[in-house]
């Protein structure tokens, strides 16, 4: 038999192997992109497939296809293909290597940005964070793209910030998101970077002293968002699944369990700004009543975060520590 019919590939091919960035495999394929390649001048924008079984072998003439730009993330999912650049997503057939299907406007912010669950295909670019049912994507961000009225100033604390999907990801030169899936409270973790006083601006120092990490949680069984907090002023890696549905960030030199520990944590909840349906009709409240389980929200800094467990905002400014009363069965 001759050295074609034996391999699959012709015997002229100067060398099999292959530069690239990012990988996915499919029935037995790899398939890489963001490739670089000795004798072909520009394969950045080019998808190879390796031999079935044989990852580390790739016929560069015939296996391959070209799409517009750059991929940034490749997955898996419904026995095709999804390869992301930063404005498209295309469909693939990985046996014919033949583009289904273009998805144009929404794209993928980098490699750790897609995730594959059983509810869907997950996935961030500038403008959101999309869920895909397998048949179209959707936007599922739009409770959290901008930050609403939370930029009034709330005297006592400095824990309510704008770090809305506009501020910390759209307006940012170069966003750092990944996402994660967190199986024993069925959400979706997107991961965000930020530094203090960026702004938009790629100029900033960015170092460990400004940094901070927070996490966009969105319950799937809710539809619901939370903002966690994850690291403050140090470096924080991309989250791996461990066993018994764990889920485990690297956090300097350490690794810790997400969500491991058994002691109870800070929250804070704002309001939306309550106009009851009518914006233009001007309210008057005589009574605010909220029920806790503590007999005095009004801690005077034992909460590092407030000097005021409880702040109401109105209109003509903010409800005095000194005109809230309190009382108890």
């Amino acid at each position: 038999a001759t050295y074609s019919a034996r391999t699959g590939m012709s015997e002229v091919l100067d060398t099999i192997r292959l530069k690239y960035g990012i990988s996915t495999e499919i029935d037995g394929f790899l398939f890489a992109g963001n490739c670089s390649h000795p004798k072909i001048e520009n394969a950045a924008n080019m998808v190879f497939r390796s031999r079935p079984g044989m990852f580390s072998i790739f016929d560069y003439v015939n296996d391959f296809l070209t799409i517009k730009s750059k991929p940034t993330a490749m997955v898996n999912f419904n026995g095709r293909l999804y390869v992301f650049d930063s404005h498209n997503i295309y469909r693939v057939n990985p046996h014919t290597l033949t583009i289904e299907d273009v998805y144009e406007g929404i794209g993928c912010l980098n490699k750790d940005c897609a995730i594959v669950t059983e509810y869907g295909m997950f996935f961030a670019d500038k403008n959101g964070a999309y869920l895909h049912n397998g048949t179209v994507p959707s936007k599922i961000s739009e409770a959290i793209t901008l930050g609403g009225g939370i930029s009034v100033d709330f005297g006592g604390t400095d824990n309510i910030r704008d770090l809305s999907w506009d501020t910390t990801v759209t307006k940012v030169g170069s966003p750092n998101v990944t996402v994660s899936f967190l199986p024993k409270m069925n959400s979706v973790l997107f991961s965000i970077e930020i530094f203090n006083n960026e702004e938009g601006n790629d100029n900033v120092s960015r170092t460990l002293s400004n940094k901070e990490t927070f996490v966009w949680s969105y319950n799937l069984t809710q539809e619901r968002w939370d903002l966690w907090e994850l690291s403050k002023e140090g470096e924080v890696g991309k989250p791996f699944m461990g066993t018994n549905g764990r889920l485990f960030i690297p956090m300097g030199e350490a690794i810790y369990e997400f969500l491991g520990g058994t002691s109870k944590r800070e929250l804070t909840w704002i309001s939306k700004k309550l106009s009851i349906d009518q914006d233009s009709v001007t309210k008057v409240f005589n009574k605010v009543k909220i029920n806790g389980l503590s007999d005095n929200l009004d801690l005077d800094g034992d909460n590092k975060e407030s000097s005021q467990r409880l702040i109401i905002h109105t209109s003509t400014g903010e409800v005095a520590a000194a005109d809230i009363a309190y009382s108890s069965d």
